[in-house]
């Protein structure tokens, strides 16, 4: 008898089980039977060769149905595993022939039970998910959405019409200055204090490193304070705070037409400059959705 309580082939194909195989008449593989107790399985041999190696890797017959759906599933695995020159080894004396390795071969150290990982096989690291962040809108604060990757936090906009209200006031949008070179102030309305981002240039690399002491981005922290740098190339990494530095700085760039210098072509004291706000305003609303403008 096969295994106690099967009835039907453990490939899943619901066919009746072949004398004492856990496999119907067409899934079964040749091999040799062996008892445990009140169970009954078929071992099946199955000869591979692996860089410059060959043995003989072992599976029950019941494995073979249950995990990989008969013959053919399994010889798709050792493959994927690296295996080569796959065969069934359907009787003794084929076993026993088969101790005698090809040419240059060598006999392997893994002959034996098949393992589901071997040596050589990568093993990866489970892919860490992206932190993200949820935005309501900054007008009506009702809409949510994901802050999508390289949109500065704290900017999502629903509609066209919470733009324009928005638009028509002005003392709900963010404000920054220039503190002294390499230090900006960003208040936005919602908050009860100013913050102090700090911009300094990365040696031998160019990009930007940006610090505030918000914490309030999912990045790493640098000394206590959120840290960002340009070369990130997604600002959704950022805090809202750095996000308004780095689109003032964008902002002057498109009116200089130039790089913009580390906090210090506008006087200290500055605003952003009325054409810099606009131009901040129209980088704000990638996500207008023009079809609820009434």
């Amino acid at each position: 008898m096969a295994i106690e309580g099967q009835t039907v082939c453990a490939a899943g194909c619901g066919a009746r089980l072949s004398g004492v195989n856990n496999l119907c008449e067409q899934h079964r593989v040749p091999g040799d039977a062996v008892r445990v107790g009140n169970k009954t399985f078929i071992i099946t041999s199955w000869f591979a060769e692996h860089a410059g190696e060959a043995g003989v890797i072992f599976l029950n017959d019941y494995a073979l149905g249950d995990l990989f759906g008969g013959r053919a599933g399994f010889e798709a695995k050792l493959a994927q595993q690296g295996f080569t020159a796959v065969r069934n080894i359907p009787t003794l004396a084929e076993l026993e022939a088969a101790k005698q390795l090809p040419n240059g071969k060598k006999l392997a150290i893994w002959s034996g039970p098949w393992l589901t990982k071997y040596p050589w096989e990568k093993v990866e690291a489970p892919a860490r998910p992206r932190p993200t962040k949820t935005e309501k809108c900054r007008a009506c604060n009702t809409a949510d959405a994901e802050t999508p990757a390289g949109m500065v936090p704290g900017l999502y906009i629903c509609s066209a019409k919470c733009a324009q209200y928005l638009a028509a006031h002005p003392e709900l949008n963010p404000n920054a200055s220039i503190k002294a070179p390499g230090i900006y102030e960003v208040k936005w309305p919602s908050e009860p204090c100013t913050y102090q981002v700090r911009v300094s240039r990365v040696k031998d690399s160019g990009s930007r490193l940006y610090m505030c002491p918000c914490r309030q981005a999912p990045n790493p922290e640098m000394q206590g304070m959120t840290a960002y740098m340009t070369n990130l190339d997604d600002m959704s990494k950022a805090c809202r705070h750095i996000g308004i530095v780095i689109l003032f700085e964008q902002a002057l760039a498109q009116q200089t037409g130039d790089e913009v210098a580390i906090a210090g072509t506008p006087a200290v004291g500055d605003e952003i400059p009325n054409r810099a706000k606009k131009t901040l305003l129209k980088k704000a609303p990638p996500f207008v959705d023009e079809t609820e403008a009434e």
